[in-house]
């Protein structure tokens, strides 16, 4: 399984289920905090209030170590319930904004492929900022690759920045630039 996080992954995320991960860890450090309240409270104090032995010292000392343990079970638990719910919540907005992303350009007809790339269909209306008048598009594809953006269905760069005012796009001359 690949670790990394693509857009169709992000979309399909649940994250409910992650909550309830969270959800769980936290469950599991409650109990070892519980436990080890009880090993040292009832357990170790009982033992050491009615017998004076060195096997009882000896069994004090293990339960003891015992409490540690369910001490680092809490606390670890706690660390990941705190970084499971920290997750879910980082990732909400971005989910958010994709699914957003998706239903306009759904809503625009325009194709978003598994790659990432956009393909728009012929005769989009864009404003020309060099006639300040609409102008339809050929059909073409938009993909974007380490934050730069090429427009496949423009032929020279002026084409493509003349395409960069449309609004549905979303791209900018320093984009284009970089």
């Amino acid at each position: 399984m690949s670790a990394v996080l693509t857009w169709q992954r992000l979309r399909d995320l649940k994250l409910s289920e992650l909550d309830d991960a969270g959800d769980g860890w936290g469950a599991v450090s409650e109990r070892a905090d519980a436990n080890r309240v009880r090993v040292e409270a009832e357990m170790t104090g009982a033992l050491l209030k009615t017998q004076e032995s060195e096997s009882a010292r000896s069994a004090a000392r293990r339960l003891k170590r015992l409490g540690r343990n369910y001490e680092y079970i809490h606390t670890e638990c706690g660390l990941i319930r705190s970084t499971v719910n920290g997750l879910s919540h980082e990732l909400s907005a971005p989910q958010r904004r994709l699914k957003e992303a998706l239903d306009d350009a759904a809503s625009l007809s325009y194709t978003v492929h598994n790659d990432g790339s956009v393909t728009y269909p012929a005769g989009v209306k864009i404003l020309s900022p060099a006639s300040r008048s609409r102008e339809a598009l050929p059909s073409g594809t938009i993909t974007c690759l380490n934050t730069r953006w090429t427009v496949m269905a423009c032929t020279n760069r002026a084409s493509i920045e003349e395409h960069l005012d449309h609004p549905a796009l979303t791209l900018t001359r320093q984009k284009l630039r970089t």
